[in-house]
């Protein structure tokens, strides 16, 4: 049943924005720490990298395809996170294209009524959430945006030229 359900949201989010057949590849190695005052801090981690300076990173890696099962696809480039949040455990971001991520805030909890050993919950919107990762003048980091900020019905987006200026919410690289 579990199965069944992530392979309907990935359709169906397939379905609203396809990803490129032939994606440009990210413009920098986005594994690292990043920081929001409002957040706190995340080290967000390339699943299936050899390689890395984070050593909490060898450690989630090898663990989201127990915790996170059926949530990340192998064949992408996927950022994942420990959240540690009421709603979620872990933020994943899939590569799209270039330095645009999909973003998803996943809650993993033990469970003995699936095989996996964990059910995985992901919330359903009817916004796609972005993460779109810059190299600044100022600040190198990722803007979010999808309705995440919870403004409401009737506030206008943030906007402006830069990834920062039109982010809900901004990490900055640290």
């Amino acid at each position: 049943m579990k199965a069944a359900a992530v392979a309907n949201y990935e359709k169906a989010l397939s379905e609203r924005i396809p990803r490129p057949d032939n994606p440009a590849p990210p413009k920098a190695h986005w594994e690292g720490r990043y920081k929001n005052d409002a957040y706190g801090e995340i080290l967000l981690c390339l699943v299936g990298s050899k390689w890395s300076s984070f050593p909490e990173c060898f450690q989630l890696t090898d663990e989201v395809h127990t915790t996170l099962p059926g949530a990340i696809n192998p064949s992408i480039p996927t950022l994942v996170a420990k959240w540690n949040k009421i709603w979620a455990s872990h933020i994943v971001l899939e590569h799209f294209d270039g330095d645009l991520y999909n973003a998803s805030a996943l809650n993993s909890i033990v469970s003995s009524a699936t095989d996996d050993g964990f059910w995985v919950h992901q919330e359903g919107r009817d916004e796609l959430i972005t993460a779109e990762f810059v190299i600044g003048e100022d600040e190198t980091g990722f803007g979010v945006t999808g309705g995440i900020w919870g403004a409401g019905p009737g506030v206008d987006p943030p906007n402006g030229d830069t990834v920062q200026e039109r982010a809900e919410v901004w990490f900055k690289k640290l």
